[in-house]
Parts: C-alpha cells; structure tokens; sequence
C-alpha cells in the first residue's frame, strides 16, 4: 500500500479529519489532501511527525513493511 492510502486509511482509523490532522502535525489541510491524493507526499521531517502522531514506523508509511510496529513515543518525544 503506497503512503498516501496508509495516511488516509490511518486518519479514519482514528475518526480525524483532514483539518484535525493538519492542525496536530502544524500544515494546512490543503497539504493533508494532496499526501491523500498522491499530489506531493511529505518531507522527512514531516513523515517523522505522521510517524510519531500514528504510533507507527516510517518503514510502515513507506510500505517497507507491513507490520506497524507500534513505537511508544509519546507526542512530546520528537
């Protein structure tokens, strides 16, 4: 699965929405829609902060693996 639908899918796991998960990460929403819809995917920084927000590695995101591998961070470990 390619990192735009693991976000999506991520996302509605939790029951957020696009502009919920833009104000957690510090983006707008327009930029949520456009990782969702393949038009630009994230910077490294920021698929650290979709990393960390969704408790899951970036090998996880990247479709490296398929286990989530849950990381414990909590949001204030960045």
């Amino acid at each position: 699965m390619k990192i735009n639908l693991k976000i999506k899918q991520l996302r509605k796991e939790l029951k957020i929405t696009q502009t919920q998960l833009a104000k957690e990460l510090g983006v707008t929403q327009v930029q949520i829609c456009r990782w969702e819809n393949q038009t630009f995917e994230p910077s490294y920084e920021q698929l650290m902060q979709l990393a960390i927000f969704f408790n899951v590695s970036a090998d996880y995101l990247l479709g490296l693996v398929d286990e989530r591998n849950n990381l414990n961070f909590s949001k204030g470990n960045k």
